[in-house]
């Protein structure tokens, strides 16, 4: 995958899919870095934004002043340095100049930026969703988003300044018509009953047992809604 990707880049990948795959059911998976990257590019790559233009909402270009230095391609690259920017919290003490002071990164967000831009990401969600829904044209469209990290792990309110951003998907999706699965519930389930982990240590990507869970998770919530009953119908009906 490309670091950074934004909103847009789900779009993109979405026609790719469909373009070249005609699948069936589309499902977006939304994590919470992506809709802050959306906004303000946080690494030098060239990545696809979303970004007002005359008014309206636009797929555009993000940024690049130039090929980024060796040492800063080296470090996007570095499963070490992602460790100690992010997991260890290196990043917010180099914003800051002191810990007491940095930037909340809960995970990988910086959440005081994020919070200054709620209205922002509010309204490039709610564009992101509804174009991906007419993407998907007779295909039905589920957007999934993950659970807070900190959440998951019984830390407390760590992971309470994230749900906001579950919120601002979850309004958006209903006022494109298209089903939400929030994962907290299921994996802070899962957690809790096994005490086995669903986030890697070093960078808070998914464990297998992560992507078995949500698997069964997603797979019941398709059948539940009704939405795979629908699409064997739709198969028949074109046979």
């Amino acid at each position: 995958g490309q670091s950074g990707t934004a909103l847009s880049g789900y779009l993109a990948l979405q026609r790719y899919a469909r373009d070249s795959y005609r699948p069936d059911i589309f499902v977006l998976t939304i994590v919470h870095n992506d809709l802050d990257e959306s906004i303000q590019s946080i690494v030098d790559t060239p990545h696809w934004q979303i970004e007002r233009s005359e008014g309206e909402w636009i797929e555009a270009p993000g940024v690049w002043p130039g090929a980024p230095r060796w040492i800063t391609r080296t470090v996007v690259k570095s499963a070490l340095a992602r460790y100690l920017m992010f997991n260890a919290n290196l990043y917010a003490e180099m914003q800051a100049g002191e810990l007491d002071d940095a930037p909340v990164l809960n995970p990988g967000v910086d959440v005081q930026r994020a919070a200054r831009q709620e209205s922002t990401i509010r309204d490039a969600a709610r564009f992101m969703i509804a174009r991906a829904r007419e993407q998907a044209a007779e295909a039905p469209l589920v957007v999934m988003m993950d659970a807070p990290e900190d959440s998951v792990r019984g830390l407390g309110d760590r992971g309470a300044p994230l749900v906001w951003l579950h919120e601002v998907v979850g309004d958006a999706c209903e006022a494109a018509g298209v089903p939400f699965l929030d994962l907290t519930d299921a994996l802070v389930r899962d957690y809790q009953r096994e005490g086995v982990e669903v986030y890697n240590g070093y960078d808070g990507h998914w464990t297998a047992h992560a992507h078995a869970v949500i698997a069964d998770t997603l797979w019941r919530f398709l059948d539940e809604s009704g939405i795979l009953a629908s699409v064997g119908e739709r198969g028949a009906s074109h046979d």
